[in-house]
Order: C-alpha cells, then sequence, then structure tokens
C-alpha cells in the first residue's frame, strides 16, 4: 500500500483536523495543520502520479475505496467539511486552515 501514514492516532470523541497533499514527489499527511513525521512514511516519497484520468477524467472518491475482487477500504465517522485544491498546500497554509474557528460557517 502507498500512502502518508503519520505517528499519531487521530483522536476519539473529537474534531481533528486531517489533510494530505501531493506535490508530484511526496504525499504529506497533517493532522491539526502539523505535518505527522514518521520516518519512511511520512513524507512519502511517490513520484510516480498518483491518477491520471486521461481527456475524460475519472471518478473521485473520499471516504471510500472498492478494489474489483478486493475488500473495501471504507471511511467510518464523521466529516465536517471537505476541500479539495489543484495545487499542493504548503504546510503554513496547513496550519492556517487548521487554526481557523470551529464554528465558522455555522453561523
Amino acid at each position: 500500500m502507498d500512502a502518508a501514514i503519520g505517528a499519531s492516532a487521530v483522536p476519539f470523541d473529537q474534531w481533528a483536523c486531517v489533510a494530505f497533499s501531493y506535490d508530484s514527489a511526496h504525499i504529506r499527511g497533517y493532522l491539526n495543520g502539523r505535518l505527522d513525521k514518521r520516518d519512511k512514511r511520512n513524507p512519502y516519497y511517490y513520484p510516480g502520479g498518483i491518477y491520471d484520468g486521461q481527456a475524460d477524467g475519472g471518478d473521485f472518491t473520499v471516504g471510500g475505496v472498492h478494489r474489483s475482487g478486493e475488500p473495501g477500504n471504507f471511511f467510518k465517522g464523521l466529516l465536517g467539511g471537505l476541500a479539495i485544491y489543484r495545487r499542493a498546500l504548503t504546510g503554513d497554509e496547513h496550519y492556517k486552515l487548521a487554526s481557523l474557528p470551529k464554528n465558522m460557517g455555522t453561523e
């Protein structure tokens, strides 16, 4: 399995900001705005590209992957928000996003 895997456990029963970025060379995993470093796993060197959907694009899923003939990999929990960017965010940008007020957009 190719993935960025951090060293910290994601806490239960409280909100956490989990984010990933890919800059065409490394996948990086962030927990609450900070790079969750782990030797050989985060950042994870992956220079081959994630996916090329060709001219027609391809399916994009969040929280679930089903591979033909293999067990699925499905998210179990709650999502409080989702954002997708056309470029890899910097570490500072991840930190700023994770630091936004928790009630933003709910008033």
